[in-house]
C-alpha cells in the first residue's frame, strides 16, 4: 500500500477530521461506522453505483447505495488488521457497467479507508505496548502516520493512581509534549489536568466503572507544556480482565478548546439577546412581513396590550384592532420596503379601549427564506401629556417662583445668578436686573466664606456636584445694606441640555432664631425647676438606662451623672442584673399607663429608705412610649408613723374587742335577767319591761356592727382583682341559690380600694338573696364610661321603690335590715368610690358603683 502522496494524506486527514467532530458531538461508534460507509461510498464518481459495507466482529454496517440483491461488476475488501490481529474489514463493491479496471482503487482511495482502520484501531487497541506497535507490519506505519496528522491524541493508560501512559500518540506535540515525557515517567497523565477539574474527573470515572460502563465521554480542562489552559473531549474504552476488573483505559482526546469558546460567545450572544428581547422596557413584535402573523414578542407586550402572549403567537396583527387605522400599518410596511427600516414612525393605538400614541421603530429581517419584521413600540403617551403640560408648567413656575415667601435663586455652572424671583428682591433688597449675571457667593457671602468656593463651582461645572444637594443647612447672607441675614437654604441640581444648574430656595429664619433663643431659655427654665424638685427624678428609656437626673438624685445617692448616665437604674439602685419584678417603669413600658408602687433602697450609708414611686411614659409623635420619667419621694418617716398607728389601731381594736365582749356577756345577763322577771311584773309594768328588751336588744346589735365596722381604714388602700373577688363571694354561704342564673360580663381590671372591698361585694351580692324576691338571673357588668369604670349588679327581683333608693344606704334602714348596704357604702367612700342604686321598681335591682379615674386600672 502506498502512503507517500499528498493526495492520500489529505484524504486521510479528511476522513479523520470527519471522525473527530462525530465525536465532538458525542455521536457513538455505531453511529460512526454507518455515517463512515456513507462518506467512503461519497468518494468514488459514481457514488449511486457503489456500496460499502465495514464489518467489526459480528456487526456490519452499510452505505444506503449497497444493496445485496444487486450484481456487482467489482469489489474490493479490505481487511483491517495490526500485528496479526484482525478488527474487521471494509468491503466496496460497485454496481455499474463501465468498470475498466481498478481506476476506482487508487492508492488514495486505499489510504482513505485506512482512516476508517485507523479509527477502529484507537477504539479497539488492547495491551499492545509501544514496542509492539513498533514491531506491527506496515499498516500500522500507515495508521499511525494518519493518527498523527489527525486532530486527535490516542492514548493507552494503566489504571494506577494518576494514570500513567502506556502508549501515547506522536501527535501528542499538539499539546506541547512528547512520547517521551510520559514514556519515562516523569509525567502522568493526571498531572495534566486542572486541579479545579482533577476531583470531578476522579469520581466520575469512579462512577462509571461502579456501575459497570465499557465505555465512556468527558469535558474537562488541561494545561499544555507551555502552562496554556485548553479544553478537552476525552473518549474513553474501558478494557477489563475475566474477572471483569478495569486492567486498562484506551481513549482518544480532542482539543475543544475552540468550540467552547465559541459556545461561550454564542451562549453569551444568546443571553444578551435574549436580555434586550424579553427585558426591554419597549414592547417588541417579531413578525411576517406581509401579513403580519406575530413569530413572538417580548414579556412587555402583556402588560402593554393585556393580551396574553399564546393568544397573539400565530395571528395577525390586524385580528386585534390594535391600529385605529388599517392604513397606519399600511403606512408603516410601504416606509419599511422603501428603505428596509423606519425610525420613530407616530401612530395611535387601541389599547384596552384606550387611545395610546406610539413611536413604531422596524427593520425588515430574514428568517430562513421569510422576510420578517421587528418592531419596536415606545408608548408616548405619557411624554405628549408631559410635552402638553410643559407650557403650562413654565407658566405655573413663574407664577409660583412670583408669589413664593421665600427667596429663589438659580445659578449656572460658573456661580452667576440666572434667576431672581420677587421674594428674593423684598429679602435682600436687589432686584432682578441687580443681581442677573453676578457671582452669587461673592454678592452674598461674607469674604471670610467666598475663599476656596471656586473650586467646589468648578467640580460642580464637570461633574454636576451640588454643594449641600439633597440637604438643608443653615448660613448668614448679606443683604444690600450687608447686614447679615440668617437663612435656611435647600440646594438641588437642574441639568437643562448639556449644563447643570442649582436651584436653592432660601428662607429667612431671623423669627425661628429669635424663637430657639427663647426656647433655650425656656430650656434653660425647665432644667432649673427639674433640678429644683425636692423629690429625686430620673429619665429612662426602654432598656432602663438612665438619660438624665435631677440634682436631688443626686444629692440623695451621692452619684456624679458619669455614675448614672448610660447605667442600668436597677444596677445603680438595686445592684440586680435585671429589671425589678416590682417596678413602676414596668407597666409604663408594657402597658403604656402612669404606675405607682413603693420600694425600698439602700442609701450610701447603708440605711433603708422607702419610696413612693412614680412613673409616667414620654412618647414619641406616634403615641409610642419611648422613655419613662421616674420620680421617688421619700415616705420612709411616714411609713413609721403609719407602723405607729397600725400598732395603735391593733392595741384599740383588741381593747375594743375585749370591752364589746364585757358589754355584750352584760347584756346577754341583762336579757336573762329580763325573761325570769317576765311573769313577775305587774301587768301596769309590763309594757315598760318589753320596750327595756327592745333597747337591750337594739344596744346589742349596735355594739355587734362594731365587730364589722372596726376593721375599716385601718389598713392601708390596695389595688385589688375585681372579679376574683367576685367568683370568692358567690361561692360563699352554700354558693349560689338554686335556679339564679349568673352572668359575668366584666372587664379584667384592678381597682384601689380599702382591704374591705371584698366584705363590700359580699354584702350586695347577699343583700340581692335575701331581699330580690322572684329573681331568676344576677349579673354583673362592667365599662369604661368617660374615663370612669361603670360596674353594676343587677338582679330581675321586685325592685326597690323610688322613695327608698336612698334610705336603704342608711343604717339599720327599715330597722330589720341592719347596717350592710351602709357599711358597703362607708367602705367604698373611703378611696372615693360611689355607690347608688338605679334600678325600676318592679323590673328589678341594679347597683351602679362608680370608681374615679386613676383609681382603676386594665389588670
Amino acid at each position: 500500500m502506498s502512503d507517500d502522496s499528498n493526495c492520500s494524506m489529505s484524504a486521510g486527514k479528511k476522513c479523520l477530521d470527519k471522525l473527530s467532530e462525530l465525536i465532538s458531538l458525542e455521536v457513538s461508534g455505531d453511529e460512526i461506522y454507518g455515517i463512515m460507509a456513507e462518506i467512503i461510498s461519497s468518494v468514488f464518481s459514481e457514488p449511486e453505483n457503489t456500496g460499502v459495507v465495514i464489518s467489526v466482529g459480528d456487526e456490519d454496517w452499510h452505505s444506503s447505495s449497497y444493496d445485496v440483491s444487486k450484481e456487482y461488476s467489482a469489489s474490493l475488501k479490505r481487511d483491517l488488521e495490526l500485528g496479526g490481529i484482525s478488527y474487521g474489514y471494509i468491503n466496496i463493491v460497485y454496481y455499474g457497467s463501465s468498470y475498466s479496471g481498478d481506476e476506482y482503487f487508487t492508492d488514495r482511495d486505499e489510504l482513505f479507508l485506512d482512516a476508517v482502520s485507523c479509527r477502529i484501531l484507537i477504539i479497539c487497541l488492547k495491551d499492545d505496548g509501544r514496542s509492539e506497535l513498533d514491531s506491527c507490519n506496515v499498516d500500522a506505519g500507515a495508521y499511525r502516520q494518519i493518527l498523527n496528522n489527525s486532530p486527535f491524541i490516542a492514548f493507552l493508560w494503566d489504571t494506577g493512581e494518576g494514570w500513567p501512559v502506556r502508549f501515547v500518540s506522536d501527535n501528542v506535540s499538539i499539546l506541547g509534549y512528547t512520547p517521551d515525557d510520559f514514556y519515562s515517567g516523569n509525567i502522568l497523565y493526571a498531572d495534566l489536568i486542572h486541579p479545579d477539574d482533577l476531583k470531578r474527573v476522579e469520581e466520575e470515572i469512579s462512577g462509571y466503572l461502579s456501575a459497570g460502563a465499557n465505555d465512556y465521554t468527558q469535558e474537562y480542562r488541561v494545561f499544555n507544556h507551555a502552562g496554556e489552559m485548553r479544553n478537552i473531549y476525552d473518549r474513553t474504552i474501558v478494557r477489563r480482565d475475566e474477572a471483569n476488573n478495569p486492567v486498562l483505559f484506551e481513549g482518544i482526546i480532542i482539543d475543544i478548546t475552540e468550540r467552547v469558546e465559541t459556545e461561550e460567545k454564542l451562549k453569551l450572544a444568546n443571553e444578551k439577546y435574549s436580555t434586550v428581547f424579553s427585558l426591554n422596557p419597549d414592547v417588541i413584535i417579531l413578525s411576517t412581513l406581509d401579513e403580519g402573523v406575530v413569530l413572538e414578542v417580548n414579556d412587555k407586550w402583556e402588560s402593554f396590550s393585556g393580551i396574553h402572549r399564546d393568544d397573539i403567537i400565530g395571528k395577525k396583527i390586524l385580528e386585534f384592532g390594535l391600529y385605529l387605522s388599517s392604513d397606519d400599518r399600511a403606512r408603516y410596511i410601504d416606509g419599511l420596503k422603501e428603505s428596509g427600516s423606519v425610525l420613530n414612525f407616530e401612530v395611535n393605538l387601541n389599547i384596552m379601549n384606550t387611545v395610546r400614541t406610539a413611536f413604531m421603530s422596524g427593520r425588515i429581517i430574514e428568517l430562513g427564506d421569510a422576510k420578517c419584521l421587528i418592531t419596536i413600540i415606545h408608548d408616548i403617551t405619557e411624554q405628549k401629556v408631559v410635552e402638553e403640560k410643559l407650557k403650562e408648567s413654565e407658566e405655573k413656575f413663574r407664577a409660583v417662583s412670583e408669589t413664593a415667601i421665600d427667596a429663589i435663586c438659580m445659578m449656572d455652572d460658573s456661580g452667576a445668578v440666572v434667576f431672581w424671583n420677587k421674594a428674593a428682591e423684598e429679602m435682600f433688597g436687589y432686584t432682578s436686573d441687580d443681581v442677573s449675571g453676578k457671582d452669587f457667593m461673592k454678592l452674598f457671602f461674607p469674604e471670610n466664606m467666598v475663599s476656596g468656593s471656586e473650586g467646589g463651582l468648578e467640580r460642580f461645572s464637570d461633574i454636576g456636584w451640588c454643594p449641600h444637594k439633597g440637604r438643608i443647612f443653615e448660613s448668614e447672607l448679606l443683604n444690600k445694606n450687608s447686614a447679615k441675614i440668617p437663612v435656611e437654604i435647600s440646594s438641588s441640581l437642574l441639568i437643562l441640555g448639556d449644563r447643570n444648574f442649582i436651584v436653592s430656595i432660601i428662607r429667612d429664619i431671623s423669627e425661628r432664631k429669635g424663637y430657639e433663643e427663647d426656647l433655650k431659655d425656656a430650656a434653660l427654665k425647665i432644667r432649673t425647676i427639674f433640678d429644683s424638685i425636692a423629690d429625686g427624678m430620673y429619665v429612662i428609656d426602654r432598656d432602663y438606662r438612665v438619660i438624665d437626673a435631677n440634682k436631688e438624685l443626686y444629692d440623695i445617692f451621692g452619684l456624679k451623672p458619669e455614675d448614672l448616665t448610660g447605667k442600668h437604674c436597677y444596677s445603680v439602685f438595686h445592684d440586680a442584673e435585671e429589671p425589678c419584678e416590682v417596678c413602676a417603669a414596668r407597666d409604663v413600658f408594657e402597658k403604656g399607663i402612669t404606675s405607682r408602687v413603693e420600694k425600698s433602697v439602700t442609701n450610701p450609708d447603708g440605711l433603708v429608705l422607702y419610696y413612693d414611686t412614680f412613673a409616667t411614659p414620654i412618647t414619641d409623635s406616634s403615641g409610642n412610649v419611648v422613655q419613662a420619667v421616674v420620680s421617688g419621694r421619700n415616705i420612709t418617716d411616714m411609713n413609721n408613723y403609719r407602723s405607729s398607728l397600725e400598732e395603735a389601731n391593733k392595741k384599740l381594736n383588741l381593747l375594743s374587742s375585749i370591752t364589746r365582749h364585757d358589754i355584750l356577756n352584760s347584756i346577754t345577763i341583762a336579757i336573762g335577767y329580763l325573761g325570769l322577771m317576765k311573769d313577775n311584773i305587774p301587768v301596769e309594768d309590763k309594757d315598760y319591761a318589753s320596750k327595756l328588751g327592745m333597747s337591750i336588744k337594739n344596744i346589742q346589735k349596735q355594739i355587734e356592727f362594731t365587730r364589722d365596722y372596726q376593721d375599716m381604714g385601718i389598713k392601708p388602700p390596695e389595688w385589688q382583682a375585681i372579679e376574683p373577688i367576685i367568683l370568692e363571694c358567690l361561692s360563699e354561704g352554700g354558693g349560689v341559690p338554686s335556679g339564679v342564673h349568673v352572668s359575668l360580663e366584666i372587664i379584667p381590671v384592678t381597682i384601689y380600694a380599702d382591704a374591705m372591698l371584698k366584705k363590700a361585694f359580699c354584702n350586695i351580692i347577699t343583700n340581692a338573696y335575701k331581699h330580690a324576691s322572684g329573681m331568676n338571673n344576677l349579673s354583673f357588668i362592667s365599662g369604661n364610661e368617660g374615663g370612669n369604670l361603670v360596674f353594676r349588679i343587677c338582679d330581675d327581683g321586685i325592685g326597690i321603690p323610688a322613695d327608698k333608693k336612698e334610705s336603704i344606704f342608711r343604717p339599720a334602714f327599715g330597722r330589720k335590715h341592719g347596717y350592710g348596704l351602709f357599711l358597703v357604702r362607708e367602705i367604698l367612700s373611703i378611696t372615693g368610690i360611689t355607690i347608688t342604686e338605679s334600678g325600676n321598681e318592679g323590673e328589678g335591682a341594679s347597683f351602679e358603683i362608680i370608681i374615679p379615674a386613676g383609681k382603676w386600672q386594665s389588670a
